[in-house]
């Protein structure tokens, strides 16, 4: 039987942290972003990405709580071939840089749930994340999942809220 992966960070060192909801705390702001896609009926392909962004605060021991609560939708009806959470994440930023750039300030954590085998070498800068850019050297990224962990890991529960809502947006577009 496989083991599921909970969530990940590799450090610039390649080196495996513990507990990744104190890694976190050492975030300016920590973006999750999820996209769901499916086809409508007219078989045209839709894709939702939700992002939900903040701060991780300590409430003291192993307590994390997330300061503010913001969130974004992109609808993306016949989104570009390939990844379409990378083309997501791409586009949340996209979006953020023209009309919120504030929250693009500083240490950014960004949480998804895609390619989990990459996260290592975008997180080293040696392999690219999206149309051939690398991440900015104040961005890394973490893996988490929405399936398991969301009791007990911010990451997780973060993902969690994500997916949830990118797939009730994703219903609606499709009926």
């Amino acid at each position: 039987m496989a083991r599921e992966k909970l969530h990940a960070y590799y450090s610039v060192a390649g080196h495996p942290f513990i507990n990744i909801d104190r890694v976190l705390e050492f975030y300016d702001c920590i973006f999750c972003i999820d996209t769901n896609t499916a086809t409508d009926r007219r078989g045209q392909r839709i894709s939702v990405t939700t992002a939900i962004w903040g701060k991780a605060k300590s409430l003291g021991g192993a307590t994390i709580h997330m300061q503010a609560d913001m969130r974004l939708q992109v609808v993306d009806k016949d989104p570009a071939p390939g990844n379409a959470e990378l083309h997501g994440i791409a586009k949340v930023f996209s979006h953020l840089n023209h009309n919120a750039p504030q929250f693009l300030e500083g240490r950014i954590a960004i949480i998804t749930d895609t390619k989990y085998d990459r996260i290592k070498g975008w997180n080293q800068r040696t392999e690219t994340l999206y149309n051939d850019h690398n991440l900015p050297e104040d961005v890394d990224i973490f893996f988490a999942t929405s399936d398991s962990g969301s009791d007990e890991f911010l990451a997780n529960r973060m993902m969690r809220a994500c997916d949830t809502l990118s797939a009730q947006k994703l219903r609606e577009q499709i009926s």
